[in-house]
């Protein structure tokens, strides 16, 4: 139907392919990366208080490189540390008897037949029945403690350094704190003594260090048992397996030297590929104790770590005796263990962030980025329906002109005609409306 003036010329397929072609040439502006902490440009018009966030970014940001100095000068500070110092650790294992039956003989007879024991409980049938007549005989129950205490030799006064403070004294850690674990190993016949035979002590967050251990149980009779020493080495100690140990010659060490001792015989043996220097080429001996014929430098440190096995533990074998209201053990154990230098600790926390509070930080920076993350998108929606109730069909064109433009680079050689797009139904897709509905979402 004719118009009452001469209107807009109708738009030929060649115009919108022409106009298609000069939006896709305008630059695009890219998104900044979901873990930028930055605000969105022009928040201070919607967020009065957006100058003070960013003034503190600004003071962040140098007070990041003076902690950023400080790590350097600590990393290099760390090899001039003080290394590891051996100290000697004596363990003392003793045991006291309580209303023990067999403690005291009994009166010589009347014959003049020499004085005899009384037989113990748990030989005079059921040990429950054999207990409770006992406990009303007497109002005691035979029972006994095993203590396991330990205690850091003082260092003689030719030995001592700077680490051991005023005086030469050091505070000397408890026995605690020198061991990952313990175990004992009571050797008892678990129908008569149900109360279970192994006792073990891990260490628990927040638990006062001690001196010593103490395990208290029923009984009358003599018990052996085992104790078993997990020692806690600093820094962390491993042993190697069989056929590692004698590939490299060690039986036991640290994982970095263990790594470092690995490499040089990859280095003396010219094992490294000509072509590639970044991949291993394992000769007979070393493929038969890795499992694998090639490995690149990279994933050294995986290959070997199957081969590192906990240190064994210092293993301790006593006999609980009961005929003496204390026993103490014949012999006292020194073990070695190695104890980090303070200096080295504190500047290694210092070199490399570890401790609560760098785990505070990184929490609330992450939460931080994720905050910031919602404000940019709630900015995106707000600017989306601003633009859109200002000028509804000037906005859409525009938006659909660059997801058109979105959507060729995405389809490649498979482009849509630009025809195509100035029809209703090509909107009534289901494609189109499911990327419409996704869009909304946003």
């Amino acid at each position: 139907m004719p118009g009452t003036g001469p209107g807009p010329a109708p738009a030929t397929p060649a115009a919108a392919a022409a106009a298609a072609a000069a939006q896709a040439a305008k630059p695009r502006v890219h998104r900044k990366k979901p873990t930028d902490r930055a605000l969105p440009r022009r928040m201070a018009a919607y967020v009065p208080e957006a100058p003070l966030y960013t003034a503190l970014q600004d003071f962040e940001k140098k007070l990041d490189a003076v902690m950023s100095r400080t790590q350097l000068d600590a990393m290099d500070a760390l090899p001039k540390a003080g290394r590891p110092s051996r100290r000697r650790l004596r363990v003392f294992v003793s045991n006291w008897a309580a209303h023990q039956p067999r403690a005291a003989p009994m009166a010589a007879a009347a014959d003049g037949s020499p004085a005899t024991a009384p037989p113990a409980l748990s030989e005079m049938g059921d040990p429950n029945l054999v207990r409770d007549v006992y406990e009303r005989e007497t109002g005691k129950i035979p029972s006994w403690a095993l203590r396991v205490e330990g205690r850091l030799l003082e260092v003689a006064a030719g030995r001592r350094t700077k680490a051991h403070g005023p005086g030469g004294a050091a505070a000397s850690p408890k026995f605690s704190s020198l061991i990952d674990r313990m175990v004992v190993q009571l050797d008892r016949d678990p129908a008569v003594y149900p109360d279970g035979a192994t006792v073990q002590w891990q260490p628990t967050a927040g638990a006062p260090d001690c001196d010593g251990f103490e395990i208290k149980r029923l009984g009358d009779t003599d018990v052996k048992c085992k104790i078993l020493l997990y020692l806690r080495h600093q820094p962390e100690r491993t042993k190697l397996a069989p056929a590692l140990a004698a590939l490299l010659d060690i039986k036991a060490d640290t994982r970095e030297n263990v790594t470092l001792a690995l490499w040089q015989y990859i280095k003396g043996h010219r094992l490294q590929d000509e072509e590639d220097k970044r991949a291993v080429r394992c000769n007979a001996a070393l493929a038969a104790v890795l499992g694998v014929p090639r490995f690149e430098l990279r994933h050294l440190v995986d290959v070997v770590s199957p081969l590192l096995l906990p240190p064994d533990p210092v293993v301790i074998d006593y006999t609980i005796r009961v005929d003496r209201p204390y026993t103490v053990a014949k012999f006292a154990y020194d073990l070695d263990v190695e104890l980090d230098d303070p200096q080295r600790a504190q500047r290694r926390r210092v070199a490399f962030g570890a401790g609560p509070v760098a785990q505070d930080l990184a929490a609330l920076d992450d939460k931080m980025v994720a905050l910031v993350a919602q404000l940019h998108q709630a900015k995106l929606k707000r600017d989306f329906m601003a633009l859109f109730a200002d000028n509804p069909v000037a906005f859409l064109n525009q938006w659909m002109a660059s997801q058109r433009c979105d959507l060729d680079a995405v389809l490649g050689d498979t482009r849509i005609h630009p025809e195509d797009t100035r029809h209703a139904a090509f909107f009534q897709t289901p494609e189109m409306v499911s990327a419409a509905m996704q869009f909304m979402r946003m």
